[in-house]
């Protein structure tokens, strides 16, 4: 029904899918016995506790299986939430370091001065591993390697270092660095931020606040897109830049870029 009926994509299908696969599952009962309430339950978790884009997904999966698939109004009548502006504007130091200070563990700290010190993606920081960090160096390689990802090597400041090698040495070393999931964090991140009452900092924010730091202290274009893993394909590029591990540790040295102080 809703592939050919509605038209959805083959991944949209699926997501719709999954989602009132879980819904049953909580409410647990014939389809006749599910009233308002159940539904207005299972949607007041993910109303609190996650992003709105992710809460207006399963609204509009409620949406499609009862009315499109039982013709039934009992979700007509949810709304789902407007898609917030887009603010490209990175948050301040003063919000990071208020973040960092309703963080309630060593790992979470540690997990924003990395996002904040090093320009990584998301996916990068999280499936960092010991093979990935020179520790004498404060640089990471990170294994990402496609055809629109090229990272090469960032690095870390002393601040991100502290935090880390206490971290790890709490840690289990046949494991990741950090043990969470991405949505996870994210959920900390959007948790904390509300907690203090600024807008939510994500680690795309910190990513964007790395970049517009180190060029306010002087890195040029070219090496602040080698620190955020956009090294140039052309060979003509790479010549008249010096993207070596030697030289990024040198300008990432000179820039010395601070959170906490």
């Amino acid at each position: 029904m809703l592939e050919i009926d509605k038209n959805l994509a083959d991944r949209t299908v699926k997501q719709h899918v999954r989602n009132i696969e879980e819904f049953l599952r909580y409410v647990d009962k014939p389809l006749v016995k599910i009233g308002k309430g159940d539904i207005r339950n299972w949607l007041r978790k993910w109303k609190e506790d996650y992003a709105p884009s992710t809460y207006a997904n399963k609204v509009k999966s409620l949406r499609v299986f009862f009315r499109d698939y039982l013709g039934t109004g009992i979700a007509e009548n949810l709304s789902i939430p407007q898609p917030q502006p887009n603010n490209d504007s990175p948050p301040s130091k003063e919000e990071i370091q208020k973040l960092y200070e309703a963080m309630d563990s060593l790992r979470d700290k540690t997990i924003l001065l990395m996002f904040a010190t090093t320009g990584l993606r998301r996916n990068e920081l999280f499936n960092l591993t010991r093979a990935h960090i020179d520790f004498d160096k404060r640089m990471i390689t990170p294994n990402e390697n496609s055809r629109t990802k090229r990272t090469y090597v960032t690095f870390y400041n002393r601040e991100a270092e502290n935090h880390l090698e206490e971290h790890l040495d709490k840690k289990d070393s046949n494991k990741g660095i950090f043990s969470i999931r991405p949505r996870s964090a994210n959920r900390i991140f959007r948790k904390k931020s509300k907690k203090i009452g600024i807008e939510t900092i994500t680690p795309q924010d910190l990513r964007k606040w790395f970049a517009k730091e180190i060029r306010n202290r002087g890195v040029s274009g070219e090496h602040i897109d080698a620190f955020c893993g956009r090294i140039p394909r052309s060979v003509r590029a790479k010549h008249y830049t010096d993207y070596s591990p030697e030289r990024l540790k040198e300008v990432y040295e000179k820039a010395d870029i601070t959170v906490l102080s």
